[in-house]
């Protein structure tokens, strides 16, 4: 299991669940304005917040333990599915202006290769090397 004993509780639940809560409110009062790729990544994203939210909750007050793997998955899958919608939306919404798409061209790789890296230092830790 995940330790996440980084922060106590409240702070937690207070930054987890907050800044879920300001992203849903971002998506949907500007749902308009960004294309539907980006605001299903938006939502995935501020959903992985959440969960991670209740796994902080749920470990340390022992709730939901017979559901204790799947609630530790979820913030997984929201990013993980969540990023690459975000990052599609951004490049279709940014493909008129040559500038803006150099720009999200360039974070995207810097996204992808952070993901690479998270990924490697994963690899190690389970092999034992770190």
């Amino acid at each position: 299991m995940i330790p996440v004993d980084s922060f106590s509780l409240p702070v937690y639940l207070l930054i987890a669940w907050g800044s879920a809560a300001g992203s849903l409110i971002l998506c949907l009062s500007n749902i308009h304005k960004y294309n539907k790729f980006m605001l299903l990544g938006i939502l995935l994203v501020s959903f992985s917040a959440f969960f991670a939210g209740l796994f902080r909750l749920s470990s340390e007050l022992e709730l939901f333990q017979k559901y204790i793997g799947i609630i530790e998955i979820l913030p997984l899958l929201g990013i993980i599915l969540g990023s690459p919608l975000l990052l599609i939306g951004s490049y279709i919404q940014a493909k008129d202006d040559p500038y803006r798409k150099k720009l999200v061209i360039f974070g995207s790789g810097l996204v992808i290769f952070g993901f690479f890296v998270l990924a490697i230092i994963i690899v190690l830790a389970l092999m034992g090397l770190l």
